[in-house]
């Protein structure tokens, strides 16, 4: 029998992502409780709410990423900003490439934020 160690680290994607769903859903409650709105994502004043709560939870986890990556930590997994980035948090990853100078060497992070701001402009001219 093979005894393994567990790892003292937390699973980054469980980490970054349950960190990234708790943000969004935070934002998006506030929104809509502070503009009284009704919470329907299928309006435009709701996609707004949308694309505003997916690029602050998008622009803390590129923060929090960097602070990792100084400090040699647990850094949040790629493939998770990628998705970030194409729910609707690519306004938070321009922000945090520019306020973190974060990822902006790395032309996949620079190629599918661009994509991802011309599908979601083109949902929001859509509605």
């Amino acid at each position: 029998m093979h005894n393994r160690r567990r790892s003292t680290y937390p699973n980054p994607y469980r980490l970054f992502g349950a960190l990234g769903v708790l943000t969004t859903g935070l934002i998006l409650l506030l929104l809509f409780v502070v503009t009284a709105a009704p919470p329907n994502l299928l309006t435009r004043s709701g996609y707004l709410y949308w694309l505003i709560a997916t690029g602050a939870a998008t622009f803390v986890l590129y923060g929090l990423d960097k602070m990792q990556a100084k400090r040699e930590g647990v850094r949040a997994p790629k493939v998770l900003l990628h998705a970030c980035a194409l729910v609707g948090g690519f306004g938070g990853g321009w922000l945090g490439m520019i306020v973190f100078r974060h990822k902006r060497r790395q032309s996949d992070f620079v190629l599918l934020l661009l994509l991802a701001t011309i599908l979601h402009l083109a949902i929001l001219f859509w509605l």
